[in-house]
């Protein structure tokens, strides 16, 4: 892994009542780096969103350069480094990355505009 880059937008914020019940999502994109065929690394960009029971969306983007095996388990813990960076329980993490898997679905074709911090 290389290059981490990373904002939160609202930047700064916690999650003020995280036991009244949090949801996630996420969306992920990724581009092969390096001019070989054989090349394993991909220029990924994260972007996972955390919503409390209010239905304030806490918003995390992240862009990194990383190995294409490593990419699921990546995905996985930056999640579960958002949930905790916004103060939810470390119980309360696991309960909701318990039966998580990264889904293909939520891949979307690549654009490196979308690595841009909200002005």
């Amino acid at each position: 892994m290389y290059g981490l880059s990373k904002y939160d937008n609202p930047p700064g914020e916690e999650i003020q009542n995280p036991h009244h019940g949090v949801t996630f999502d996420y969306y992920f994109m990724g581009k092969k780096e390096g001019r070989q065929p054989q090349s394993t690394y991909v220029n990924l960009i994260l972007c996972s969103m955390v919503y409390d029971s209010n239905g304030n969306k806490f918003t995390r983007k992240e862009q990194v350069g990383i190995n294409r095996s490593l990419v699921k388990a990546h995905i996985e813990e930056r999640i579960e480094k958002h949930l905790a960076d916004l103060g939810v329980d470390p119980i309360i993490v696991k309960g909701l990355m318990r039966d998580f898997k990264v889904d293909v679905i939520k891949c979307r074709e690549y654009d490196p505009e979308e690595f841009r911090p909200p002005l």
